[in-house]
């Protein structure tokens, strides 16, 4: 989400979690509203925590006097949380100091949102995170992207963006950073841990800015493939079924499912890989599963006449998945009819 983004949104959830007492807890940013108030700056980072019913439990922001935003977080056996992120304020709690326009940035919570402590991870350009999952023992692995020319320990490969990925220990030190990508701007959407230890990062390559569903952008889907180390076994672009970006990815039993956004001016392109006869709007919610080795074994695309996008998907025990996200469609086939704006 870019920064103009969110001072049109005001406040939002990024991340949502089901937790082992049947509880939840919910990721975002926010501004001040009726029972929570910004520590310093425009917007904090905001971790709620709500009981079965959806009672709110506790609620609190994190951050400093710049824009804080909490874009992922994972439940720890404590009952505490890791939370991932960006930061551009200058004034966190303790070691974290901003090295450029902003940073990726990781703090951890005990069992009642109680901050235990801020790490940053950046150069002088705008580096982000948006995803983190517990690693090792312990540790995390953190996925965003690297706009800085030449990260300490994992300098971009080209002279644009690149897919970020950073290993910590259990309180947040980092043990090592790698990136990934081509030779355009590769902006990272997604991370997932693999069941050998591995990482799987998703996204897209060509993308100016991470911004909308890009209809036109001449961006294409991207997954990336790495072992427990950060060293990379492959990386496929998925360009050929018109594919813009990858939002959301999961591992299945033989390989992975990537969601996201298709379609386009150029989608002619990938007719012959669809089983559907054309695209149904100027973009379509898009899903497309993968073997082990990142080759295609099937794509498919949903929606109506309008902008449709998928932003999250998840496997189901009965084999299937179930996939969610935006539609701008007044009609979807099978559905109910949408508001004129957005369903």
């Amino acid at each position: 989400m870019t920064y103009d983004e969110v001072l049109i949104a005001k406040r939002a959830a990024s991340a949502l979690l089901m937790l082992d007492d049947g509880g939840f807890a919910m990721a975002g940013f926010a501004e001040n509203f009726k029972g929570f108030k910004v520590i310093a700056g425009v917007f904090d980072a905001w971790l709620l925590r709500a009981d079965a019913a959806g009672k709110q439990v506790w609620s609190f922001g994190y951050g400093g006097a710049g824009v804080d935003i909490a874009a992922d977080l994972v439940a720890l056996p404590d009952g505490g949380f890791a939370v991932a992120g960006v930061s551009n304020s200058s004034n966190l709690i303790g070691e974290p100091k901003i090295a450029g326009g902003s940073d990726a940035w990781l703090f951890r919570t005990d069992s009642k949102g109680a901050l235990l402590w801020n790490r940053t991870f950046g150069g002088e350009g705008d580096d982000s995170a948006v995803a983190v999952v517990v690693a090792g023992a312990g540790g995390f692995a953190i996925g965003g992207t690297a706009f800085t020319k030449g990260l300490p320990g994992a300098p971009n490969i080209n002279t644009h963006s690149d897919f970020w990925l950073i290993r910590t220990d259990a309180a947040g030190k980092p043990l090592w950073d790698k990136t990934f990508g081509s030779a355009v701007d590769d902006i990272a959407h997604a991370l997932v841990a693999t069941a050998d230890g591995g990482f799987a990062l998703a996204g897209s390559s060509g993308a100016v800015k991470p911004v909308g569903p890009p209809s036109d952008c001449g961006c294409a889907a991207l997954l990336v493939r790495t072992d427990g180390n950060g060293v990379l076994l492959w990386q496929r672009n998925f360009s050929e079924f018109g594919a813009r970006y990858a939002q959301s990815v999961a591992q299945t039993a033989d390989g992975f499912i990537l969601a996201g956004v298709a379609g386009g001016a150029d989608s002619g392109l990938a007719q012959k890989y669809l089983e559907d006869a054309k695209f149904f709007g100027a973009t379509d919610l898009w899903l497309l599963r993968v073997d082990a080795a990142g080759n295609p074994l099937w794509s498919r695309t949903f929606g109506g006449s309008s902008v449709d996008y998928a932003l999250a998907v998840q496997q189901l025990t009965d084999g299937g998945f179930a996939a969610s996200g935006t539609t701008f469609s007044k009609v979807l086939p099978g559905g109910p009819r949408c508001r004129p704006s957005r369903g």
